[in-house]
């Protein structure tokens, strides 16, 4: 390990957390709804865009499964000492895959039954125009691209 490869390592690691920040950010502030419309004016695939809905939504019916699980070993004291803690834990992995497959089968039944041909329909909202925050938005790109190059000049 020399200075010039734990450069390397460091750029590289501040590098991927930016980019994982950038997704969270993303995620976090922006409505599933509005992603999904943005992708789909760029013209991604019908089939990813359902299937990133369909995922979507089956994520929180596993997370709400889990927790409805967990919440009733817990009542039933599964989680005192270490052994019966882990024993819970495999239980309800187990149990939680069963249960979130049977529950999304009836969610998929009731999709069909309220019409549901294969494919989800997007309503994107209108938005207004943002010329000032588009104008002040390039000016502060300008401004940190502008620093990047000095900080480059600087560096050598």
């Amino acid at each position: 390990i020399d200075e010039l490869s734990l450069s390397f390592g460091l750029n590289l690691i501040l590098r991927a957390l930016a980019a994982v920040n950038c997704m969270y950010f993303l995620a976090l502030t922006t409505p599933m709804q509005d992603i999904l419309a943005v992708l789909q004016r760029l013209r991604v695939p019908k089939l990813v865009l359902n299937l990133m809905e369909l995922i979507y939504r089956y994520i929180f019916v596993l997370l709400e499964e889990a927790e409805r699980m967990r919440k009733a070993q817990a009542s039933r004291l599964g989680y005192q000492g270490f052994k019966r803690s882990v024993r819970s834990f495999g239980e309800l992995l187990g149990q939680v895959f069963l249960r979130s497959y049977l529950r999304a089968d009836k969610i998929y039944g009731a999709l069909l039954a309220r019409g549901f041909d294969g494919e989800i329909n997007f309503f994107a909202s209108d938005y207004e125009s943002g010329k000032k925050l588009i104008l002040t938005t390039s000016l502060l790109t300008l401004i940190l691209l502008v620093v990047g190059i000095v900080e480059r000049i600087v560096a050598n």
